[in-house]
């Protein structure tokens, strides 16, 4: 009857708003590509309104012709950027210092803009460096001296099922030269807030020298960045400066306790 005319269109209706539930619970995402990267925002919104006006296939094809449009048209124009830049991201460690209380620190200079093309190769990159310098500033032996220490300071406190608080390795620091890096997108600043976490949880400081405003803003709102201690500097000299007092200071403290 003319009561249920209306109801095909209603189950059919239905069925696309729960086939499209995961690209409108996509829409709280929004606030923050706005926030990192307008451009990400643009393509989004755009893609969607072709998908919703045309079809997903026409809706996708046109996400990936302006994003590939707009990638290949920013790319050219950053004077330091050659093509073997654009296929994977460089880093130019130096290793000048040799003062022994700045062994654990590197410097890596990020030369390429940090966009999704090359943000899980710069991650991959970055953390196998650490590795290696990891695994070249603490040899065989220190390792088993380290382990001696633990267990004669548990035997001098009379309990060996206590661990010690004071960890064997010396903490590493590291200062990424953001100078070279002109522009990136929402998947490198997430790639760079990551790096930061990991690097945190690996008890590895990361101070990051010459970022843009917009960028610095990027990360805070992307990350939950430790607020306490200060990673942004205007300078390596700054930062560089920041790690010796902090070495300094905590040098300090433990003779104190002494």
């Amino acid at each position: 009857g003319p009561l249920l005319y209306w109801l095909p269109m209603c189950v059919l209706a239905s069925i696309i708003v729960v086939g499209l539930k995961g690209m409108l619970i996509q829409f709280r995402d929004l606030k923050k590509y706005w926030n990192v990267d307008k451009i990400d925002w643009g393509i989004w919104v755009s893609t969607y309104i072709f998908t919703i006006c045309f079809a997903a296939n026409v809706g996708l094809l046109f996400g990936v012709v302006c994003t590939i449009a707009i990638v290949i048209g920013r790319f050219p124009r950053e004077k330091t950027l050659s093509i073997k830049n654009m296929k994977e991201t460089e880093f130019k460690v130096k290793t000048e210092m040799d003062d022994e209380t700045l062994q654990q620190v590197k410097i890596i200079s990020i030369n390429n803009p940090l966009v999704f093309l090359n943000a899980k190769k710069f991650y991959t990159d970055l953390m196998n460096i650490i590795e290696k310098e990891n695994a070249s500033n603490q040899p065989l032996d220190e390792i088993s001296k380290c382990e001696q220490n633990t267990l004669l300071n548990s035997l001098s406190n009379g309990n060996c099922n206590e661990e010690t608080t004071q960890p064997c390795l010396n903490k590493c620091s590291l200062i990424l030269d953001c100078s070279g890096l002109t522009f990136s997108d929402y998947s490198g600043v997430s790639m760079l807030v990551e790096v930061y976490m990991d690097c945190k949880s690996k008890s590895v400081d990361v101070l990051l020298v010459h970022c843009t405003a917009s960028l610095i803003k990027a990360m805070k709102y992307c990350g939950n960045l430790d607020s306490e201690k200060p990673i942004f500097f205007e300078s390596v000299s700054t930062a560089v400066s920041n790690i010796c007092s902090n070495k300094n200071l905590s040098k300090f403290s433990d003779h104190s306790e002494i």
